[in-house]
């Protein structure tokens, strides 16, 4: 589950190693046999209390994991397949990454399109040389003190991909977001990890840190500030939106719970702002598999837009 915690160094986490690991446990636990987490720690060469490490942060690349009665991990999510073949899938993973790496939606469209192929190749090179080096530089930044440029960031809130000239701060949620203080805003804000297309290291020292803010994140990236009203929101969701919406957003992770009756999903807890959550929901609502209860402001916003 994400969560905010104390920031281990780069080459604990985020070096080769790690990342050849974190692949090699994602096609094990897509795949029969299922495995115990003695077994998959074994496979991979670490410790028990370290594979568990490797599953939080599998779970904040949108990965659904769940045990069985016999303590077997593996990773769920098949019910999204039954629209593609084998074959078909492999040949849509194959047209995104020729043609449109750098849409924002590539990225999670790859992911679940992956959950069920068992070719991992193209998917693999993309993400260990992307994410891996995206990590590596941030990382490099924060430790000689460095401005930074990130290339082509995909903001999914103003729909539009941009470069943001930067002073890094630190990683939250599970690294799946750096914080950050954008000099042209003057302004600390949170930027998703997987969103970036590049990142270049800079010479010129940071020289803002006296406005730096260290700022916790709401499940959709803004900022909770303190002092500040949150609103609150409680939904109940299909499966299939439950697992877009983790997708998206795997800081909403932590709020998502199964019902215990039939098919649905919970999801309650505060936001910072709205806006996001009713752009994600409107197609759901229309569709009947999204229900709102609660906080009337939220319902207000939701009347008031397109199509609710």
């Amino acid at each position: 589950m994400a969560r905010q915690g104390r920031n281990r160094s780069t080459k604990e986490d985020f070096n080769q190693t790690s990342v050849e690991r974190i692949f090699k446990l994602i096609k094990l636990m897509k795949r029969i046999p299922r495995r115990t987490k003695e077994e998959l720690a074994d496979c991979v060469g670490v410790s028990v209390r370290s594979v568990y490490r490797y599953f939080n942060l599998i779970e904040t690349l949108g990965f659904t994991l769940e045990r069985n009665a016999r303590g077997h991990i593996f990773i769920t999510g098949s019910d999204l397949k039954e629209s593609f073949t084998d074959q078909e899938a492999v040949f849509l993973r194959e047209v995104l990454a020729a043609q449109f790496q750098n849409h924002p939606l590539c990225s999670s469209i790859l992911r679940k399109l992956d959950l069920f192929s068992d070719d991992l190749a193209v998917a693999d090179a993309l993400l260990d040389a992307g994410y891996a080096q995206t990590m590596a530089r941030l990382a490099e930044a924060m430790q000689r003190g460095c401005q930074i440029r990130l290339i082509g960031y995909h903001s999914a809130h103003s729909g539009t991909t941009s470069d943001r000239l930067v002073e890094p701060i630190e990683f939250v949620a599970n690294y799946s977001f750096l914080s950050a203080y954008e000099i042209e805003s003057s302004r600390s804000k949170f930027y998703r990890i997987d969103r970036i297309t590049s990142v270049e290291v800079l010479e010129e020292r940071i020289k803002h840190s006296t406005y730096h803010q260290a700022q916790i994140p709401d499940m959709f990236g803004f900022a909770m500030k303190e002092g500040q009203p949150l609103g609150h929101v409680h939904l109940h969701l299909s499966m299939r939106a439950a697992l877009f919406l983790r997708s998206e957003y795997p800081l909403s992770v932590p709020y998502l719970k199964k019902a215990k009756h039939g098919d649905l999903y919970c999801m309650e807890g505060p936001v910072a702002d709205y806006k996001p959550l009713a752009r994600f929901l409107r197609g759901f609502l229309e569709a009947g598999e999204a229900e709102v209860h609660g906080d009337d402001a939220f319902l207000a916003m939701l009347r008031e837009e397109p199509g609710s």
